[in-house]
């Protein structure tokens, strides 16, 4: 029987796991567009608070997308202002310059798709890794709950997949985000939806059941 405070207690981990999770699902998306060039990162979770780079109300986002939890945006670099010596007065002449930088990148599908995809991807591998340590290193105590919690991570990229295109709902069912970014992101690559969303199930129901077998055996 559940008492209140082991179910007060699993909804608390719950939280804390979902939390951790979408954070690093967000990551992900900031880390591949940085590389890729898209510009400053900034991660904002609901309803509109800046957690990265600083800490705050959000400027730019001026109405939140709907039931979303968290949003990375990349803003362009901005050289605002350049001070020049004139001579002939000797004194300083302040020109306010708008010097954003024009490329290719903000535009170039694939490397959209690539920081779409990195999502649930990151999350994802993650999970694989997690998966990995388990079957090839046995973790007892705390490390194993740990790896067992990433090992699961898997959830997010299913349920991006899942929930939007055969049920019309978020990634978690109420909450999260309403498109299937794997799947979008994999057909910009030149992936047909339906092989992705198979190839998402079989891998994830696959490797659910082999998580299932690892702790089985202990």
């Amino acid at each position: 029987m559940i008492t209140f405070k082991k179910g007060f207690t699993l909804i608390c981990v719950a939280l804390i796991y979902f939390i951790i999770s979408v954070f690093i699902h967000e990551l992900g998306h900031g880390i591949a567009g940085k590389i890729l060039g898209m510009g400053q990162l900034v991660i904002a979770v609901w309803p509109g608070f800046e957690i990265f780079p600083e800490m705050g109300a959000l400027n730019h986002i001026k109405h939140w997308p709907g039931r979303a939890v968290a949003v990375v945006s990349f803003i362009p670099e901005v050289k605002s202002l350049s001070v020049d010596i004139h001579r002939e007065f000797n004194s300083y002449i302040i020109k306010p310059i708008l010097n954003i930088k024009h490329s290719s990148v903000l535009y170039d599908q694939n490397r959209v798709a690539v920081v779409l995809l990195m999502g649930s991807g990151t999350t994802y591998l993650i999970s694989l890794l997690c998966t990995i340590f388990l079957w090839l290193c046995s973790p007892v105590g705390i490390l194993k709950k740990v790896c067992v919690f990433g090992a699961f991570m898997f959830y997010d990229l299913l349920c991006y997949s899942i929930f939007p295109v055969f049920f019309d709902l978020r990634h978690l069912i109420f909450i999260g985000g309403k498109l299937p970014e794997p799947v979008i992101a994999l057909a910009q690559l030149g992936m047909p939806s339906e092989i992705s969303v198979t190839l998402i199930v079989i891998v994830c129901c696959t490797q659910a059941y082999f998580i299932k077998r690892l702790l089985s055996k202990e």
